[in-house]
Parts: structure tokens; C-alpha cells; sequence
């Protein structure tokens, strides 16, 4: 009986090292919470081996275990980015990171942006501040200072 175990603990032992070569655990005094970790780190190794298994058994490119993390991760949160990006009134510094992790950014974004050629009177500034710019908003084509400056004015996306 010993001898049959030892002779089949080796696929114990290499998964057990595949789940912690990797690992999503973090320090955590909660037990339910290190439970799910160790249900996760599983998970990710069941679905290497799955993706292994289906796509790559007939060519020579091997998948790493980190990026295979990385695909499992971006195929579980692209469908909650795409619909976060549909928000409009996201913050444009969140909105451009999103962006970045779908690849669908456009270089050229900032650059459609309209600019007057020459320098107006702030919008939504007060008449003695008396603050210029050349960048207006995209929607109603105010000028708009640093201060204020958007893609679009505060009238436009609806705030008061």
C-alpha cells in the first residue's frame, strides 16, 4: 500500500505546485476568504490544462503559467469593462486606463479634440476672472479654462 502511494502522489504534488507558483492568495485573517483563494488557484491550473489540452495539443508553443493567469483574468473582466465603459459620466482618467487594458484606445482621441485658433473668454468662469483658452467643450463648443476644461461642460453631461 505504501509503495502504490508513493508511486502515485506525484500528480498531487505537481498540481500542488502549480497552485502555488502563481497564487492569487493574499495575507487574510479570514478563513472563508484564504478558502476561496486556494478554490481559485485551482481553477486557474484546471483551466491551463483545459486550454492546453484543446487548442495547443497539436503545436509546439507552450502556454506559461503566468500568462495564462493573465488570459483567464482578462477574459473574466472584459465583459464588466466594456460595460463600464458605456457609463458616461466616467471619470476620464478611469475611462483612458480601461481603454488601455481593452486595446481599444485611439492614439488619436486627443487629438479630434476642437481647438479655437484664437483665445476666448472662459465660459464658465466669471466675467472678472477673465480667464482665455482655446479648448472648448466637444458637445455645445464653449470655451472652457484648465479649471473647468473636459470633454465636455458640466451643462452638457448633466450636472448641476
Amino acid at each position: 500500500m505504501i509503495s502504490f502511494y508513493n508511486k502515485t502522489k506525484g500528480g498531487t504534488d505537481v498540481f500542488d505546485k502549480l497552485c502555488h507558483a502563481y497564487t492569487t492568495a493574499r495575507g487574510t485573517k479570514r478563513w472563508p476568504m484564504r478558502f476561496f483563494f486556494g478554490m481559485l488557484d485551482q481553477s486557474c491550473v484546471n483551466a491551463r490544462v483545459l486550454y492546453t489540452c484543446k487548442h495547443m495539443s497539436n503545436s509546439n508553443k507552450k502556454l506559461t503559467a503566468i500568462n495564462a493567469v493573465k488570459q483567464l483574468v482578462f477574459h473574466l473582466v472584459e465583459p464588466f469593462l466594456r460595460e463600464k465603459l458605456k457609463n458616461p459620466a466616467l471619470r476620464t482618467d478611469i475611462r483612458r486606463g480601461v481603454e488601455m487594458i481593452l486595446g481599444s484606445r485611439n492614439p488619436q482621441q486627443e487629438e479630434d479634440r476642437i481647438v479655437l485658433t484664437k483665445r476666448s473668454r472662459c465660459g464658465l468662469c466669471s466675467y472678472k476672472a477673465d480667464r482665455k483658452t482655446k479648448m472648448v467643450c466637444q458637445s455645445c463648443e464653449r470655451p472652457m479654462c484648465d479649471e473647468h476644461r473636459a470633454y465636455m461642460c458640466n451643462d452638457c453631461i448633466g450636472f448641476d
